[in-house]
This record gives structure tokens, sequence and C-alpha cells, in this order.
């Protein structure tokens, strides 16, 4: 199997859920908007460490990202049939300006 690798720019298409466990480590969850397809895609961008509280105040609900990190595709059974989900786990998260934005999704094998 290849590690993938991706970059996505978005806008924050839910309010970002921060979230702490038991041992006291944060993590910042967004779910980025995409513009493919009629009915668009949702992305979940997932970072942890140090800096996420930090970013959690600078992201909100409309805000432009730009993410990067390694990539996961699942395949997950529902009422409705298979759906595919894209999970990146952030090594960095950037505010970007919203006239500047542009929806992107690069993905690459490392």
């Amino acid at each position: 199997m290849r590690n993938l690798h991706a970059i996505i720019c978005g806008k924050v298409a839910e309010a970002p859920s921060l979230r702490s466990t038991p041992s006291g480590s944060s993590s910042l969850v967004l779910n980025i908007g995409t513009d493919a397809g009629a009915d668009g895609a949702n992305i979940l961008v997932i970072l942890t460490g140090e800096n996420v509280e930090d970013v959690a105040q600078d992201v909100r609900l409309g805000t432009y990202i730009r993410a990067e990190g390694p990539a996961l595709f699942e395949c997950r059974q529902g009422v409705g049939g298979a759906r595919a989900l894209l999970s990146v786990m952030a090594d960095s998260i950037d505010v970007v300006e919203a006239d500047s934005a542009s929806t992107e999704l690069t993905i690459a094998t490392q």
C-alpha cells in the first residue's frame, strides 16, 4: 500500500469541532466542502498537536483554509449504499483570504 499525501484548499462547511481526549490532548476536526460533483463532497481535516487551540481560534464556519498532510480513503456501507470518505491528518492548517481562495484538492503518492 502506498502512502497518500493531500493538499486541500476549501471552505469550512460545518462548525469546527475542538475535542479533548481523556489524556488531555486536543484535536480540531473540520469538515471542508468542495465543489466536486452535483452535490459536492466533504472532506474531514483533523489537526492534532500543540497549536490546535491557536488554529481553532482563527477557524470558523465559512473560513477558507489550506491544509496539508497524510490522507486516508475509507469506504463505508450505509443504508443508502456504499460511500467514500476522505480524511486528511493535517500537518498544518493555514487560514487563507476568501478573495484569493479556490477549492482545490491534490492527492499524491509518496
